[in-house]
């Protein structure tokens, strides 16, 4: 009888349909479905803003509002998704039996975790920001503002592509220092940085670089004003 061990090459074939049956496990917490409602809810509140920002008498601000947007998404969305990550490990019993079973490895499974948490953040933040930049580019009047919100949106995948990067490697190193109390780990990762930063600016933090990224984001804007 052939051996129903499976082959070393297996799990490499496989890798991402266990990366979709982690976020599977993600996206079932409650954490997760409240960053999306709030990310739903950011959304229209911002989208509904963009059209009197794009004809406000001071010049179009459409820029600012999907600047705006990406703030609150971060704060809140990714936020409440990153919580929900971080503390889910008892939740994904089941899906790390299951993968054992399949013959995966461990490293395979925390590569599988992380970017599941990454792929999570896209979906959730990701989404909806790219929309919102769309909808800004499609009320540009000018060739100038044209090309101001065409990299806006470029501008927006590339903060949504970071953002989803640190959310999972900051909900892994949460993990990984504090295994017993990993929210807190995550909070301590954010807040203590960035109070280090308050005082020695040279001291990179996440608030830091995601409000440099939409101060750069309405950097350009103002270029082609």
């Amino acid at each position: 009888m052939a051996s129903a061990v499976p082959s070393p090459a297996a799990p490499k074939r496989r890798l991402w349909p266990l990366v979709r049956l982690y976020d599977g496990c993600l996206k079932s917490r409650l954490g997760a479905q409240l960053g999306k409602l709030l990310a739903a809810l950011i959304s229209v509140g911002h989208a509904i803003a963009v059209p009197f920002a794009a004809r406000a008498s001071s010049g179009d601000a459409s820029d600012a509002v999907v600047v705006s947007a990406l703030g609150w998404l971060t704060w809140t969305a990714a936020a409440a998704l990153a919580l929900s990550a971080v503390g889910h490990g008892s939740d994904e019993g089941p899906a790390r039996d299951l993968a054992a079973y399949r013959g995966f490895s461990r490293g395979a499974m925390g590569f599988a975790e992380l970017l599941s948490s990454g792929r999570r953040t896209l979906m959730v933040v990701g989404a909806p920001a790219l929309l919102l930049a769309l909808f800004a580019f499609a009320f540009a009047r000018t060739p100038a503002l044209l090309a101001a919100r065409a990299l806006l949106v470029l501008g927006v995948v590339g903060y949504v592509l970071v953002l989803a990067a640190l959310v999972a490697v900051l909900v892994n190193l949460s993990r990984a220092l504090g295994p017993e109390r990993p929210r807190s780990a995550l909070l301590a990762l954010v807040v203590l940085p960035h109070l280090l930063h308050e005082l020695f600016p040279r001291v990179p933090s996440v608030p830091a670089l995601t409000g440099f990224l939409g101060a750069e984001l309405l950097r350009v804007g103002a270029f082609f004003r």
